[in-house]
């Protein structure tokens, strides 16, 4: 799926994160914890700034998640690129079919 595509959905991330496959992902080591946990942190710090200025709701994340305010500042507006893993051509490997020799 390109990214326009992903964009049109929205995440449930709760679903997700209760999902009982999600502990089978990480203990594979399919899953990177700390893009979770940056992922957590961006949705907690929109929801805060609907209530508080953005000083506070950085340091209000800091204390939760132990972090140094400007870890929390850097998760939440620093631009990363990601690396693609182009998962299509990695799956058409699996759907071949097997050939002996």
């Amino acid at each position: 799926m390109n990214k326009d595509v992903m964009k049109k959905y929205k995440l449930n991330i709760d679903g997700i994160l209760f999902d009982p496959n999600l502990r089978f992902l990480f203990d594979n080591g399919f899953i990177d914890e700390v893009a979770v946990r940056n992922y957590i942190i961006n949705s907690e710090f929109k929801q805060l700034r609907k209530t508080h200025p953005q000083i506070e709701s950085i340091f209000l994340l800091s204390q939760k998640y132990n972090l140094a305010y400007g870890t929390i500042n850097s998760i939440i507006f620093r631009k990363r690129s990601r690396k693609s893993l182009q998962i299509d051509k990695i799956l058409r490997g699996f759907n071949q079919p097997q050939t002996s020799i």
